[in-house]
């Protein structure tokens, strides 16, 4: 079956605009390695997402390349709805202007929820930012439920 993000309810934690994300892959010398990434946008196919993550770390930035390996999992910061997707990256790219302005909504969206929901001070949740970011081209494979409770880690159909 080809992955698809249309119509995928499933995926709504993904693409809030208030999500959490993870990236996580394996460098050439087969170490583990994650980070934050900041905003997921649809890919140029049904089956791709742009994901725009940190590049501050030069170990995820190895682990993030053509060919490789990456889950990605978000979390609805107010209902901690969660998913995750596993595929392949296609691509490296510098990030667009389009992506970093979509990586700002996505980054205020973020800090306001946590504060909401966790009183964190603004100014300290933004000392996440990374200093520079790079967009990585994913071909999904796989979703998962990553919600709390009885179906986390159920894959989806």
């Amino acid at each position: 079956m080809i992955w698809t993000a249309v119509n995928r309810p499933d995926l709504d934690p993904l693409f809030a605009p208030d999500a959490t994300l993870l990236v996580a892959g394996v460098t050439d010398d087969g170490e583990p390695r994650a980070g934050r990434a900041w905003v997921v946008l649809p890919g140029d196919s049904a089956s791709q997402v742009r994901v725009v993550a940190s590049a501050d770390d030069p170990g995820m930035v190895a682990a993030m390349r053509s060919g490789a390996a990456l889950a990605v999992t978000s979390g609805d910061v107010r209902t901690l709805r969660s998913c995750q997707v596993k595929g392949t990256i296609v691509a490296v790219e510098p990030t667009t202007d389009v992506e970093l302005a979509a990586m700002e909504v996505a980054v205020e969206g973020f800090v306001q929820a946590v504060h909401e929901t966790d009183g964190s001070p603004p100014h300290e949740l933004r000392r996440l930012l990374p200093h520079a970011v790079v967009t990585v081209v994913v071909d999904v494979a796989e979703v998962f439920d990553q919600s709390p409770g009885p179906g986390a880690g159920s894959r989806s159909t």
